[in-house]
């Protein structure tokens, strides 16, 4: 026992009895040994004691390290939070300001709803009115083809006598009239000319607008597309001491299946535009054969491209030069006259033939236009027979003069004229027109060619004499 405190229990055993001294050497050592035990057992809890008091001091430290990592974050968190609050209030304010402003905005559209709502009533009152413009405009378009038509006989025989009788004063062959004369003569002709190419313009422009121009399709060799062209501008050509040169590249078709009449209509616009603005230089025609991706348009294309060096076309012009009766120079002072309705005629013509056309010109230094036509058509073309609506006096003149050429039969309007050979080789001219005037002319005209004709009053009668 230490300090009345037992510590332990020990048993001593020995096999001879034990004197006084042994015994109270014994009862000394006890004590000691309780101290000893209590001593040990104080280590034992001190050094406990002193490892979870240093456990503890770690945790501690850590809990310490945490907390003023929290602190740390907490604080970052007062300052967010602090941020946000000012952010908050900054767009409370907004959002009080916008309310403000859609409450305004709801007001304007109660009143715009209320106008509209007032103009669709007007609308609604107007709309029997529109419909009666509708109906008005329509009879218009329909007045306005029928008139066209109408007028296309009642202008080109008054024109064509006028342009045969000054062709005939011009050509003076009795030698009875002064240079003046003649000259004036000419002028006159040329003036009816350009009437007649004008009258052609608007009809066709008119057909095309109301979709009644058709197409007749066939075979058109190049070849002779090109001897065409060459005949027709190389004269001009020469003399505007202009450059002209009509070429076919290798690789293109010998022919193309469209309207070969359309087509020379097409590339005549191209080419009288070339000449009136090229004043030196060169004009060119070139046809080639060009492949273009496409997934639903064909692929192969034949392009006829008519090249001048002339003035060019400002590029802020190109896109209207296409619009009916526009120029790139509109203004009464401009230098270069025409009514712009070629190459809108043209345009069309060229959809009408499953084509289309581009062009390049930079002002100063010349101008492209290319007409592409399918060089294997996939097109829905019309394939009625139609005769040209643009035939001229001009072209009988040259038909009588050269009568080894002659076609066997070409219509102009109510005109048609068709070779016959006689058994004595004369040749006679069935001649179809219910003017007698211009009968009278044709007559007199065919007569200095030494042909002898055949008249009727309508297509019917000119049938059963050509049988």
């Amino acid at each position: 026992a230490y300090e009345d405190e037992l510590k332990g229990v020990f048993e001593f055993a020995r096999l001879a009895p034990m004197d006084a001294d042994q015994r109270l050497f014994l009862e000394h050592c006890v004590e000691s040994i309780a101290i000893a035990i209590n001593s040990a057992q104080y280590r034992t809890r001190v050094n406990q004691l002193l490892a979870t008091t240093t456990e503890q001091s770690e945790a501690l430290r850590d809990q310490q390290e945490e907390l003023r990592s929290v602190n740390e974050e907490l604080e970052k968190r007062a300052g967010i939070l602090e941020e946000s609050e000012e952010e908050l209030k900054a767009q409370s304010e907004e959002l009080q300001k916008s309310n403000a402003e859609l409450e305004e905005l709801s007001e304007q559209l109660m009143l715009q709803k209320a106008e509209i709502e007032r103009k669709n009533k007007d609308i609604e009152l107007s709309s029997e009115k529109i419909a009666e413009k509708a109906e008005e405009l329509a009879r218009a378009s329909k007045y306005k083809s029928e008139f066209l038509a109408n007028m296309s006989h009642e202008l080109r025989t008054p024109l064509n006598s006028l342009l045969l009788l000054s062709q005939m004063l011009a050509n003076n062959d009795e030698g009875n009239l002064t240079e003046d004369q003649v000259e004036s003569a000419q002028v006159i002709y040329n003036g009816g000319k350009e009437l007649l190419e004008l009258i052609n313009d608007i009809l066709d422009l008119s057909k095309v607008e109301a979709g009644k121009m058709s197409v007749n399709l066939e075979d058109a060799p190049l070849e002779e597309i090109k001897g065409s062209i060459e005949s027709l501008f190389k004269p001009l050509a020469e003399s505007r001491a202009l450059q002209f040169l009509v070429t076919i590249e290798s690789g293109v078709p010998v022919s193309v299946f469209t309207d070969s009449q359309r087509l020379m209509q097409i590339v005549k616009n191209f080419l009288s535009n070339a000449f009136k603005f090229t004043e030196a230089g060169s004009v060119q025609v070139r046809m080639y054969h060009q492949t273009r991706p496409g997934r639903f348009a064909p692929d192969d294309w034949i392009g006829f491209a008519v090249k001048d060096s002339g003035i060019g076309i400002p590029k802020e012009k190109q896109a209207s030069i296409f619009e009916s009766f526009q120029q790139a120079d509109g203004s009464t002072s401009r230098k270069y006259g025409g009514t712009g309705l070629g190459l809108a005629i043209s345009r069309e013509m060229a959809e009408l033939l499953g084509g289309f056309i581009e062009l390049h010109s930079e002002e100063g230094k010349g101008t492209t236009f290319t007409l592409f036509l399918p060089a294997n058509p996939v097109c829905s073309l019309s394939g009625e027979k139609v005769l040209a609506d643009n035939f001229t006096v001009q072209t009988i003149d040259h038909q009588l003069s050269q009568p080894e050429k002659m076609a066997p039969v070409v219509k102009a309007e109510e005109v048609v004229v068709a070779p016959e050979v006689s058994p004595q080789s004369d040749y006679q001219l069935l001649v179809i027109e219910d003017d007698p005037q211009f009968v009278a002319i044709l007559t007199q005209l065919a007569s200095k060619q030494n042909f002898t004709c055949l008249h009727a009053m309508t297509g019917a009668q000119g049938i059963a004499l050509a049988k």
